[in-house]
């Protein structure tokens, strides 16, 4: 770790041994004057102009997305530059206020009801379009997510073979613009998504071999896929091979959380936690 400068100088006011306390060992190349003062971290030399502060380990020198372990460490080194430039008068500007006036929107959308449903024991769906947006689905029966379809369709009690679920929903004009995740969940078994007619993607025994039952669907939307003042529609073909099938969890729609917009770089990860291993 780095050490703190011990005088009493201002510019290190709010510094803590915090900021200079690393996971990793580094070397690197420090700065040293005869009229200087601090340490090999952080260094202050003055002249007849004004002063200088030196901080010779910065932030970038910490790879926290190739060595995860060094996220507080980075996060630390950022505070550290932000602290100095505070103490040595650089001006700044914060949001934050402003933001109290106006609550952000929501930020998550549920696709929990309205979903409609119809087995394919002949797999004829594909080629009458059932995948895109402007099919008729008046006739089909409702259906459930979080649940299989075994249970909520007497006729479909026994039947093994493909399932298809529509969705007509709407999101709030917060979404429009801007990259969502969709987070379908784990679909028994193997599984086709589409969105507003485009495909985004599949998990079957092909693709995952090991736990295409199992696994989580996710897909990251693009701003121009999402209609923020219309119908949007949602299609899983559900392909169910062995005992029950359907859409297993409930679905939503997520925009990145409302903190990520604000003064943190990073998105919250479980390393983050610092009882995450010692419990006191």
């Amino acid at each position: 770790p780095g050490s703190i400068p011990t005088s009493d100088d201002p510019v290190w006011r709010g510094i803590s041994a915090a900021e200079l306390h690393w996971r990793t060992r580094l070397d690197w190349t420090a700065v040293r004057s005869p009229d200087g003062e601090g340490s090999d971290a952080l260094y202050l030399m003055r002249d007849k102009a004004g002063m200088m502060v030196l901080d010779q380990v910065p932030p970038w020198l910490f790879d926290y997305r190739e060595k995860p372990y060094l996220r507080t460490t980075g996060r630390r080194s950022v505070f550290l530059v932000a602290r100095l430039l505070a103490n040595l008068g650089a001006a700044s500007r914060t949001p934050l206020l402003e933001r109290f006036r106006s609550p952000p929107g929501p930020w998550k959308v549920f696709l929990e009801s309205g979903w409609k449903g119809r087995a394919d024991p002949r797999e004829v769906g594909r080629g009458k379009g059932w995948s895109q947006p402007g099919f008729d689905d008046a006739d089909w029966f409702s259906l459930q997510v979080n649940g299989t379809f075994e249970a909520q369709r007497p006729e479909l009690k026994t039947y093994d073979g493909v399932v298809w679920y529509r969705l007509h929903f709407r999101v709030p004009t917060t979404f429009a613009g801007k990259n969502a995740r969709l987070w379908i969940g784990p679909v028994d078994d193997e599984s086709w998504t589409w969105l507003n007619g485009r495909f985004l993607g599949e998990m079957t025994k092909k693709t995952n071999p090991d736990d295409y039952w199992s696994h989580p669907r996710e897909y990251t939307i693009e701003p121009d896929l999402l209609h923020a003042d219309g119908d949007n529609v949602l299609v899983v073909r559900v392909n169910d091979t062995f005992q029950t099938g359907g859409i297993t969890r409930t679905p939503f729609l997520a925009l990145p959380a409302p903190w990520l917009d604000s003064f943190y770089v990073q998105t919250p990860e479980s390393v983050d936690d610092p009882y995450r291993y010692f419990r006191w």
